[in-house]
């Protein structure tokens, strides 16, 4: 398996443009309706995807759903990826379910707390923080 195309990680349509290559700006752009259950045309499976587009598409707009998207670009890399981190040397990511607790402290209490792993791998310097070119 090859490493993970931008539609992939980002849904069937994902776009990306150069604006202007001299200037080397260049721009993507995701569809929130990938975001959707596979059964509603979108891209994300097992019924983990949006299931009111407009609803959601008004929260983006009020810039209070941006943990949504990113939640759903993390969906969409888990379904695509490789089943075990060690299965495909081309797939500089991988990420794992880690677990569900109920917080039982703070001002969480009683909330979900739903952790991942994510493994980066790069070719990089050991001891430090891998820059974006070299994974």
């Amino acid at each position: 398996m090859p490493a993970l195309t931008l539609n992939q990680m980002f849904g069937k349509n994902v776009d990306t443009e150069s604006i202007f290559p001299a200037d080397e700006y260049y721009v993507m752009s995701i569809d929130l309706a990938d975001f959707q259950n596979l059964a509603d045309g979108g891209d994300i499976d097992n019924d983990l995807g949006i299931s009111n587009l407009a609803n959601f598409g008004n929260d983006v707009l009020d810039n209070s759903n941006g943990i949504g998207i990113f939640y759903a670009i993390m969906l969409l890399i888990m379904q695509n990826q490789a089943s075990g981190k060690d299965d495909d040397p081309e797939q500089k990511m991988y990420i794992a379910e880690s677990g569900v607790s109920i917080v039982n402290f703070g001002n969480r209490q009683g909330q979900l707390e739903r952790r991942f792993t994510v493994s980066i791998f790069s070719d990089g310097n050991f001891g430090n923080t891998a820059d974006i070119d070299g994974i």
